[in-house]
């Protein structure tokens, strides 16, 4: 099956099933379903309350700009529908700072966490993150974690377009002056505005 036969496949679909995917008593067959379409094109999704509508469905790259033009035309040809919006980036929350991965047995909030931004010579720029309720986690996880929490706040699209590196600070470095986590947002906004 071509690229656009599975998009198209994936459209009609959703249209037929969006009813079964509207509340939290998911269909774990209708979710096994969605999660086989969009992986199939090499890309993820999550659901979740609309901005606008009731519901919102995210195709996104997943941070992969390869994936992003692919990305990108799957919401060009998203159907119009009277309950659901879509989208080509996962978009902040406003819990951005909660983070439950049952399946890991991680439970935490980042409220507490704080960070620096620094912008290289060549442009690049890269968060360093002082995250004490790490402390517990496996270290394996921990950048992962802090990804998850960081796209929970920023959006996926400014963390591709905005951040080329995320490290984390040990819990006792006071090297640098650290600003609250929620904060960065306007900062990155500052730097883009030449500020």
């Amino acid at each position: 099956m071509t690229e656009a036969s599975k998009i198209k496949d994936l459209w009609i679909w959703f249209e037929q099933n969006s009813r079964e995917l509207q509340s939290d008593d998911f269909s774990e067959n209708t979710l096994y379903e969605l999660d086989s379409k969009v992986t199939d094109l090499g890309l993820r999704w999550e659901i979740g309350p609309g901005v606008v509508k009731e519901n919102s469905l995210t195709i996104s790259p997943s941070g992969d700009w390869e994936k992003l033009e692919l990305a990108k035309n799957v919401h060009r040809l998203s159907p119009n529908m009277d309950s659901w919006e879509f989208y080509c980036f996962k978009q902040p929350k406003e819990n951005w700072d909660l983070l439950e991965l049952p399946k890991y047995g991680i439970s935490l909030s980042a409220r507490d966490w704080e960070y620096v931004l620094l912008q290289y010579k060549d442009g690049k720029k890269e968060i360093l993150v002082k995250a004490d309720s790490l402390e517990d986690i496996e270290p394996d996880y921990k950048e992962g974690i802090v990804e998850i929490v960081l796209t929970n706040l920023l959006g996926e699209e400014t963390m591709m377009k905005e951040i080329d590196l995320i490290d984390l600070l040990g819990t006792e470095s006071d090297d640098y002056e650290l600003s609250e986590l929620e904060n960065i947002k306007e900062h990155i906004e500052q730097i883009k505005n030449g500020a």
